[in-house]
């Protein structure tokens, strides 16, 4: 229903799904390929309130991410990293 909402919207819209538990493998499965959001859990959300990252650059990786994969999930860590 989610993804069907974003869908219905203009071709530049992207979803935020958050989950501050992560999500299971079968879930990231699902929208493994050509996802119309991007997500963030429990993580993403302490990286930024210990100011390890800013919110804005840490959604325009994601987005980015997304835009060049596909995937909807992209772990903090491998930001932080330089792993993306």
């Amino acid at each position: 229903m989610f993804r069907a909402n974003i869908e219905r919207k203009g071709k530049n819209t992207l979803g935020l799904y958050v989950s501050m538990s992560g999500y299971s493998s079968d879930a990231l499965a699902v929208y493994s390929y050509s996802t119309p959001f991007i997500t963030m859990d429990g993580l993403d959300f302490m990286a930024v309130l210990d100011q390890r990252i800013r919110l804005d650059d840490l959604l325009d990786r994601k987005k980015r991410h997304a835009s060049q994969t596909g995937h909807c999930y992209l772990p903090v860590t491998e930001v932080l990293s330089g792993a993306e």
